[in-house]
């Protein structure tokens, strides 16, 4: 793996919390692959809501769909896979950058999202960041990368003062618990959206990640 550029844009002392940018974290062949698999299965962004899996989202306004190693999950540690590499690299990167030491078996699966014109995230969190205790199992950091640009689909972090241009191959890494895994969620400086596209087409790829799965006890 390359060196790769990496910009703190959020990573005060005090605050559990950071807010990083890395470039060319994600490659035009691993965009090709998650694009190409995505396309034809993408649908309105859902979300649970009282047990309705399909609920379509209010909050995003885009489409959606999960991304797999070819012959799945079985195939997340053959790194001739792009998505499996992929994959891989993002819970590396979360060790590295936080000193975390996540497992890469019982991790959420990798989505892809697009965007039109008009189209956006309102404001949210990935995981808790409220203040209150981490729960094994949960989420703790995203990695949010970058496969198409438009004019306008920014990502923007309010109450940390961040505001993200998306560049093709770019990875925003956004933490919200620090290394103890018994430690506290951090507070709202992660909560944040993705702005309305003005125009062309803005495609992200998110691996959400998650301390406390492995193979026998994986995300549910």
């Amino acid at each position: 793996e390359p060196d790769r550029a990496i910009r703190y844009l959020f990573d005060p002392s005090s605050i559990d919390a950071q807010i990083i940018v890395i470039d060319d974290f994600i490659s035009d062949e691993e965009c090709d692959a998650v694009q190409t698999q995505a396309t034809p299965r993408l649908a309105r962004a859902t979300h649970a809501h009282e047990g309705d899996l399909s609920h379509v989202s209010k909050a995003r306004d885009s489409q959606q769909a999960t991304v797999r190693p070819e012959g799945g999950r079985k195939n997340e540690r053959d790194l001739s896979d792009p998505i499996a590499r992929l994959k891989a690299r993002s819970v590396a990167m979360a060790n590295h950058l936080s000193n975390y030491t996540l497992q890469l078996d019982g991790q959420e699966d990798l989505m892809a999202v697009q965007y039109n014109p008009g189209q956006q995230y309102m404001l949210h969190c990935d995981g808790s960041c409220d203040g209150t205790p981490f729960v094994s199992g949960g989420r703790l950091a995203t990695v949010l990368m970058y496969c198409a640009a438009a004019d306008g689909g920014g990502t923007a972090f309010p109450n940390a003062g961040v505001h993200v241009v998306p560049k093709r191959g770019q990875a925003v890494y956004f933490s919200f618990r620090s290394s103890d895994s018994e430690g506290l969620m951090e507070d709202w400086h992660t909560e944040h959206s993705g702005c309305p596209v003005r125009e062309g087409s803005k495609w992200v790829v998110t691996q959400w990640l998650r301390d406390g799965v492995s193979k026998e006890n994986p995300h549910s």
